[in-house]
C-alpha cells in the first residue's frame, strides 16, 4: 500500500479511505483489468474483417493482458478474494462472458465457410484455454502458435501451409 500510496502521489490513509482495504483495492484491479480486455475484445470483434482475422487479433490481445491477470487470478483462485464482485465465480462469470464473445466470431466463420462446422462455445473454451496454458509457454510466440492450432490444426500439410504464411508475413 505504501508503493501504491507514493505512485499515486498522495498519503496511504487516502489509499485506504478509497478502498477501505487491500482485498478491494486488489479486486477493483482485476475489474478494471477485466473491463479493459472485453472492451477490446468486443471492439475487434465488432469489426469489419474476416473471421479468422478476428479470431487472431482476439487470441493476440488476450495474450498481450494476461501476463497482469495471470497473478491476479491464481490470488483469486487460490481464495485470497472471497467477498463483493471479484474472486473465482466472478472472474470465472467474466471470462464466460469474453467467450461468448469469441464463440460469435467463430459462429461468423462457420455461418460463412471460413471454419468448418463445430461447436462455437467449445472452440471458445478451446482458445481461452489454450491463451491461459499457453501464457507459462517458452515458445517466442505462443498467440500465434495457439492461433496456429486452432486455425490449421494438426494435420502436417495444413501446418505447413500455416508455417509458410507465417514467415511469408
Amino acid at each position: 500500500m505504501d508503493d501504491i500510496a507514493r505512485v499515486a502521489n498522495v498519503a496511504k490513509p487516502t489509499v485506504y479511505r478509497h478502498f477501505g482495504t487491500k482485498e478491494a483495492l486488489f479486486g477493483e484491479a482485476i475489474d478494471l483489468t477485466l473491463d479493459l480486455l472485453k472492451s477490446e475484445v468486443a471492439a475487434i470483434a465488432a469489426g469489419a474483417a474476416p473471421p479468422r482475422e478476428r479470431l487472431r487479433a482476439i487470441i493476440d490481445v488476450i495474450f498481450q493482458r494476461i501476463g497482469r491477470l495471470k497473478a491476479l487470478i491464481r490470488a483469486a483462485e487460490a481464495g485470497a478474494l472471497r467477498s463483493g464482485k471479484v474472486g473465482r465465480p466472478a472472474i470465472r462469470r467474466e471470462l464466460r462472458e469474453l467467450g461468448g464473445v469469441i464463440a460469435r466470431v467463430i459462429g461468423e466463420g462457420i455461418a460463412d465457410g471460413g471454419f468448418v462446422a463445430t461447436d462455437p462455445d467449445l472452440a471458445a473454451m478451446v482458445v481461452l484455454g489454450g491463451v491461459r496454458m499457453a501464457a507459462d509457454s517458452a515458445n517466442r510466440d505462443p498467440a500465434g502458435a495457439v492461433a496456429d492450432l486452432l486455425l490449421h490444426g494438426l494435420e502436417p500439410s495444413i501446418a505447413k501451409h500455416a508455417m509458410l504464411e507465417r514467415s511469408a508475413a
